[in-house]
């Protein structure tokens, strides 16, 4: 009894070892696609069988049969594992890549409607990834669904997607990259997509972002020059480019970046066709709000007055537009020369014209603080000097004990 025992565990040992691909079979007949799945998935990583076409034809019929659980779930409204059922789905698509690869073959009518049929999961996966901010996820299923399109067993059956929506897919990929920092999947996608009109500007802004994150500054100003020439309205170009000349010290190129959308870009024109949008308005008051702090930092205290006059024409709510004018008024009465003889009529027009700037320049700092109450660095040193100079005791009083407390300095 124990010999014809022995006997018959040998037979199934070889059996197996004959047919390494009898177990994943087995499990597919017991109603277990999901244990079959993964046990091809291990099939596939071993050097001697990864080369096997069969393999990745049970990989498929078990990627359909455990997403097909999950599927008669939602049908049902029952509960069910959204991943697993995207998971599924994409692993369906690397079997069927992998068997293309090794057969080459085009006749397969079958599999390719299966490819058409499943497709629009593989994408709703992605975008779902997308959504919920997995990124990574987003990726892996967005690349197969560009990889699959370019299949010859995809290509057979019908032709390709339209241009429009593979580019969308490969936008949205391009987003995913740079969020997971895959800088080399951002520039490779962008290198296709720069070419396309519809998603150019998304592709420079990523080109643009990507040479930041990686320290490329010529790149990065580059970029960004490129973007202003394509789509000077749009706002990331503009303010980067005049953050980096100000933080360069290069006031003159920022003002001169301002002067030059303004003048492409104004919200009165009698060439423009139709009235101004909320965004029009918006890129104007910006390209205003750039021009005033520009003029600050080149000390053209009194065209910055002028500037912020023009902006608040537009619009009188915004705050940072008090304080750019507070900050004019406030350095123009710094700026004021004092003559030594502070008995000469010249000392007290001086005086007096400091003085009235300073006057001018208190309210708006006054509204920025109450606004940005713990901005106190910014606003901090100009209303003590201001206060100092207008001898009100109490409130440079105030400012005192904030210097002290070191809120700010002067």
């Amino acid at each position: 009894m124990k010999y014809i025992l022995y006997c018959l565990l040998s037979f199934c040992s070889v059996a197996f070892a004959a047919n390494p691909l009898k177990p994943v079979h087995a499990l597919l007949k017991a109603g277990r696609p999901l244990d079959a799945l993964n046990a091809a998935k291990r099939l596939m990583a071993d050097s001697a069988l990864r080369e096997n076409p069969k393999l990745y034809v049970l990989g498929m019929d078990a990627a359909v049969a455990a997403n097909s659980v999950e599927n008669e779930k939602i049908y049902l409204h029952k509960a069910y594992d959204t991943l697993s059922f995207f998971q599924t789905t994409y692993d369906f698509f690397n079997c069927a890549r992998r068997y293309d690869a090794l057969t080459q073959k085009s006749n397969n009518k079958k599999l390719s409607r299966q490819l058409h049929d499943f497709y629009p999961n593989l994408l709703a996966g992605g975008l779902f990834m997308y959504e919920h901010k997995q990124y990574a996820e987003a990726i892996k299923l967005l690349q197969m669904a560009d990889d699959v399109l370019d299949l010859p067993l995809w290509l057979q059956l019908s032709p390709n997607l339209p241009r429009q929506q593979r580019e969308l897919i490969r936008n949205i990929l391009i987003r995913s990259a740079f969020q997971e920092k895959k800088y080399d999947l951002v520039l490779h996608f962008t290198d296709d997509s720069i070419q396309n009109a519809a998603y150019r500007q998304m592709a420079i802004e990523y080109r643009a972002r990507t040479n930041a994150a990686l320290g490329e500054i010529k790149a990065y100003v580059k970029n960004l020059q490129v973007g202003i020439r394509d789509a000077g309205h749009h706002p990331y170009f503009f303010t980067h480019l005049f953050d980096h000349y100000l933080q360069q010290n290069q006031a003159e190129a920022a003002l001169r970046l301002s002067d030059s959308l303004l003048s492409v870009y104004p919200l009165q024109s009698q060439n423009r066709p139709v009235p101004p949008t909320v965004a029009d308005s918006a890129f104007y008051l910006t390209l205003l709000s750039a021009k005033a702090l520009a003029q600050i930092n080149l000390h053209a205290y009194k065209d910055a007055i002028e500037t912020c006059k023009a902006y608040q024409a537009i619009d009188s709510s915004n705050v940072d537009i008090d304080f750019y004018f507070g900050t004019a008024y406030s350095n123009a009465a710094a700026a004021v020369d004092l003559p030594t003889s502070i008995n000469s009529a010249a000392y007290k027009s001086a005086q007096a014209e400091r003085r009235k700037l300073y006057v001018k320049a208190v309210p708006y700092l006054e509204r920025y603080r109450k606004a940005r109450p713990n901005e106190a660095k910014s606003w901090g040193p100009l209303l003590y000097n201001a206060y100092l100079s207008l001898n009100q005791g109490k409130k440079f009083a105030e400012m005192e004990k904030l210097l002290k407390a070191k809120l700010f300095s002067r």
